[in-house]
């Protein structure tokens, strides 16, 4: 009567049936009951009402609930709650931020903190470079390209030290003439 193929896609049927249903039950059962604010949660218009169970109008924003009035389930309506009603957040009670900076420092610090580790950095850099330029022409076995390579490093990180250490003292002049004392 019907092949192994068709007997297979029947069983298939079947089965995509079962557990579709098998899932939408429990949506059905968690539906909201559909009655007005105030009228009871009635066992004909919503089937297996219990306490507690969602309840408001249709399209109404959020649901009641139904709740024991007396002896009958009535549907309340949710109060009304907004953001701007909560009382406001409780500052943390222990709140100790310790200034990684330090205690009392001044902008004037904080520029002069910066600056300096930029110096430092760059004027390691320059040092590193005048050394490199050395290695290349210590290395260099006479090729007149490494030693001009070596001569060129050299003179360049001299020239990038002496601009590096220029500025330090033009800013520290600055910083002293501005009543920033010797912080930098």
């Amino acid at each position: 009567m019907f092949s192994g193929r068709k007997i297979l896609q029947i069983k298939s049927l079947l089965a995509v049936t079962v557990v579709s249903v098998a899932c939408l039950l429990p949506l059905t059962a968690s539906a909201i009951c559909a009655v007005n604010w105030g009228e009871a949660c009635a066992t004909i218009t919503c089937p297996g009402v219990a306490a507690s169970m969602p309840c408001g109008p249709v399209g109404a924003e959020r649901p009641g609930t139904c709740n024991t009035v007396g002896e009958n389930l009535i549907c309340v309506e949710p109060t009304a709650t907004t953001d701007a009603d909560a009382p406001p957040a409780a500052p943390p009670a222990n709140y100790d931020l310790v200034n990684p900076l330090g205690e009392d420092v001044s902008l004037q610090e904080v520029f002069a903190r910066i600056l300096t580790f930029f110096t430092a950095i760059s004027g390691s850099l320059a040092l590193l470079m005048f050394v490199y330029g050395g290695v290349m022409w210590l290395t260099s076995g006479g090729e007149t390209g490494r030693i001009e390579t070596g001569k060129k490093a050299i003179t360049w990180s001299v020239i990038g030290l002496l601009v590096i250490f220029g500025s330090y003292a033009v800013l520290r002049a600055l910083f002293v003439a501005l009543g920033g004392g010797g912080i930098l």
